[in-house]
């Protein structure tokens, strides 16, 4: 599998951008998880790849 980013990178990034604009972003932030849920699913990824963890974010699923 490819990898699409890197983690630290990511993390810095929707970190500073959640900062700025909290209230516009939580919904735009869930409809691009949702969209990269859909397109790592095509690629073969299993169904939960991308875990939610509550009051926190986000998490790639540990082997």
């Amino acid at each position: 599998m490819q990898v699409l980013c890197n983690p630290s990178f990511l993390k810095i990034y929707v970190t500073a951008w959640i900062s700025i604009l909290p209230e516009q972003c939580t919904e735009r932030f869930s409809s691009h998880i949702r969209c990269l849920r859909q397109k790592l699913r095509a690629l073969g990824a299993p169904e939960n790849f991308i875990e939610t963890v509550h009051g926190l974010g986000y998490r790639l699923k540990q082997k």
